[in-house]
């Protein structure tokens, strides 16, 4: 285990000062990739301020938008409706003292890497609660070492997907998102029906929510990154991408130590067990 208090040194420290509501059964929704009727339905964040491509504020049957990120401080709002990605600018307020009027959703284009500096650094900041959250809540779960390790390796791949961000190397963006991606859906089926010890709370949203956020985030940065997972793929190409999917699916899992070398140089070495 002290490999394991070496990786939280520094994470513990962050967390001074950051609460939120309790953690509670860390059950997140399947992989997104195996129920298209559910993909990207939010079920663990409620009472969005949506408006829809048409400016009209939308109160009722939000499941229709899907992959929510509400917007927080000067960062807007993303979602996605048939099968488009849009993003609602916040609204500046106004000097006459009226409340701010309804900012209509702008539709994005995909690769336009016009949102991911703001993205990526939303997908740092759920990493690294995310680490912080199994550090003290989790330990008691079986796997917990090897889980833990594969979430130290997405807050590790979030900080090179930022960092790379900084340095405008958008090709190294575009080839590490994928592997992300793929490494971010291991983790949140190996979550599955893990229990909280609800030691601390961290941040402002519970397990459930954090990672439904964070797949919501990965799906707009990959859009504007110009970079299709692979349930985009089985979408436009119909059902034998669909089968070539649960093939494919199933090959990682059974390949998964031999994936997780041929990822090392883009999400730093697995941890081993101490």
């Amino acid at each position: 285990m002290k490999l394991h208090k070496w990786m939280t040194v520094g994470l513990v420290a962050a967390s001074v000062g950051v609460m939120s509501v309790g953690s509670g059964w860390a059950q997140p929704q399947p992989n997104h990739r195996d129920d298209d009727d559910n993909r990207g339905v939010a079920t663990h964040r409620q009472g969005f301020r949506l408006v829809d491509p048409r400016g009209q504020q939308v109160n009722d049957n939000q499941a229709q938008f899907r992959f929510v990120i509400p917007g927080v401080g000067q960062s807007g709002t993303y979602y996605t409706n048939q099968n488009s990605h849009y993003y609602t600018p916040v609204q500046p307020p106004r000097r006459s003292g009226r409340s701010p009027g309804v900012q209509n959703p702008v539709k994005l284009e995909f690769g336009a890497f016009r949102h991911h500096e703001e993205l990526a650094a939303r997908l740092e900041t759920l990493t690294r609660e995310l680490c912080l959250d199994l550090h003290h809540n989790y330990q008691g779960n079986r796997g917990f070492d090897d889980v833990y390790g594969e979430a130290y390796r997405l807050m590790q791949a979030a900080k090179s997907l930022h960092s790379n961000e900084h340095r405008g190397d958008h090709k190294a963006m575009q080839r590490i998102a994928p592997r992300f991606d793929s490494l971010f859906h291991h983790v949140q089926r190996e979550l599955h029906g893990w229990r909280s010890g609800d030691h601390r709370n961290i941040g402002q949203m519970n397990t459930h929510a954090r990672m439904e956020e964070m797949e919501a985030v990965i799906h707009h940065l990959m859009y504007d990154l110009g970079v299709k997972p692979d349930h985009d793929h089985d979408h436009h190409d119909g059902d034998r991408n669909d089968r070539n999917d649960r093939d494919r699916n199933d090959r990682d899992r059974n390949d998964r130590d031999r994936n997780d070398r041929d990822d090392r140089n883009d999400l730093g070495p697995k941890r081993q067990r101490p």
